[in-house]
């Protein structure tokens, strides 16, 4: 029975294992980011229920927990950037491309550097030293993301190998490591998610303190 389930999850994990280390080599660019989770999901909810179905509940529940963590800090992201540009009267994308549009007419000489700094002020209605200010307004929570954020690259990375292994245990039909592999898959998406909580946590704070 191990053996058929073997080769059912085989066809999934060819492109489930391997996608992720294509990924970062660019080789496979039409399979998004999304499509890929979800193929992802598919794929340990099968291992799960064939061998290890007692862990298979909580895996669910780290995968529904893990996406309802992403869907608000999406939604936390999206309502301090609405409440940033209101108070701004543009949105970055604008000032960004208003930036732009100086860079290049210094570049080709229409307009000098301190027209350009005049022009960008009296666009955004803020000095270059207000601007700095704002840069470092959260320079402290940008510090504590950019160090979750680094941990969790060390986790996917740590997944990717644990992903390998499972996929060479399955060739070689070793039940026991399989299991073993799992386990470790487990701890690592439990690690996951609670990264990603902090971050919640981080961006939480951020619009309180905006709001306030």
């Amino acid at each position: 029975m191990k053996k058929i389930v073997s080769l059912i999850v085989l066809s999934v994990m060819l492109v489930m294992v391997v996608v992720p280390v294509s990924f970062a080599d660019n080789k496979l660019p039409e399979i998004n980011h999304e499509e890929r989770i979800l193929k992802v999901h598919e794929r340990n909810t099968k291992l799960f229920t064939n061998y290890d179905s007692m862990d298979l509940e909580t895996y669910l529940n780290l995968f529904e927990d893990h996406e309802s963590v992403h869907e608000s800090l999406a939604a936390i992201k999206e309502e301090l950037k609405a409440l940033r540009d209101a108070d701004n009267g543009f949105t970055r994308e604008e000032a960004k491309t208003y930036r732009e549009e100086l860079i290049n007419k210094v570049k080709s000489g229409e307009i000098t550097r301190e027209e350009a700094r005049v022009l960008f002020e009296e666009f955004t209605g803020l000095t270059k030293e207000e601007l700095d200010l704002r840069k470092d307004e959260y320079i402290l929570e940008r510090e504590e993301l950019d160090s979750i954020n680094e941990s969790l690259k060390e986790n996917s990375e740590l997944r990717i190998i644990v992903n390998k292994n499972i996929y060479e245990n399955l060739l070689m039909n070793n039940d026991d490591l399989v299991k073993e592999n799992l386990v470790e898959l487990l701890s690592l998406q439990q690690l996951h998610l609670e990264l990603d909580i902090q971050k919640l946590e981080i961006w939480q704070d951020i619009l309180n303190n905006y709001n306030n």
